[in-house]
């Protein structure tokens, strides 16, 4: 019976996914539930595969702005993957993401900071001064240059403190006054996995990001 409740969840995970491709999400979610159940039954409520569909219904409650619901999802496959010794899997990376954009957008960076810093620690490596942020908040297009159809960029340099926060950041180039402000306001709201030496959490000096105005 579990390998046949196995099989079964497995059709409808795949069924779920190909849904979601197409844009029919709320069809995905269901499948996805009833997915999620049968890994239940079949397995216990802490298999990999469990946590792997609250993964993706996580996703899809946060798209439709139930911050609440994606919250608890979230943090409940968290525990199931590290339950499977699953801490720095991918899907363990993107939750811990998801959920720095998550408490942004609930106003709560503290517990932002938490999970900036746990993508930091679950996988360690080298920072790339380039690196793209966890959390990007998108410049407001300056009215002026808006209404001149007016396009350009601004390069900043910044440092990123170990909560995963920008700091002292810099013009190093732009390509009109105009953009400055706006790029400067936003990559004051991005966040980052803060870099990591020798098992510690360090301040990094000297991250660039590239900020682009482009008109649809």
């Amino acid at each position: 019976n579990g390998y046949k409740l196995h099989e079964l969840a497995h059709i409808e995970n795949t069924l779920a996914l190909l849904l979601f491709k197409n844009t029919q999400y709320q069809a995905a979610k269901d499948f996805f539930k009833a997915s999620n159940e049968n890994y239940v039954k079949a397995y216990g409520p802490d298999h990999f595969k469990v946590g792997e569909t609250l993964f993706a219904l996580a996703k899809l409650e946060m798209g439709w702005k139930k911050r609440k619901t994606a919250e608890d999802m979230f943090l409940k496959a968290l525990d199931i993957f590290e339950k499977n010794g699953e801490l720095g899997h991918s899907l363990s990376q993107s939750s811990h993401a998801f959920l720095v954009g998550l408490y942004e957008e609930m106003g709560k960076p503290d517990d932002a900071t938490k999970h900036c810093q746990a993508v930091a620690v679950e996988r360690p490596r080298d920072f790339d001064l380039e690196i793209e942020p966890i959390y990007r908040l998108s410049p407001k297009y300056p009215l002026r240059a808006a209404e001149d159809r007016k396009t350009g960029h601004v390069l900043l340099e910044f440092n990123v403190d170990t909560n995963g926060i920008t700091r002292d950041i810099r013009i190093v180039e732009s390509s009109a006054r105009m953009f400055e402000k706006s790029s400067r306001a936003a990559l004051e709201k991005w966040r980052y996995a803060p870099s990591v030496k020798n098992g510690e959490l360090v301040v990094t000096n000297g991250a660039r990001a590239r900020i682009e105005y482009r008109l649809r």
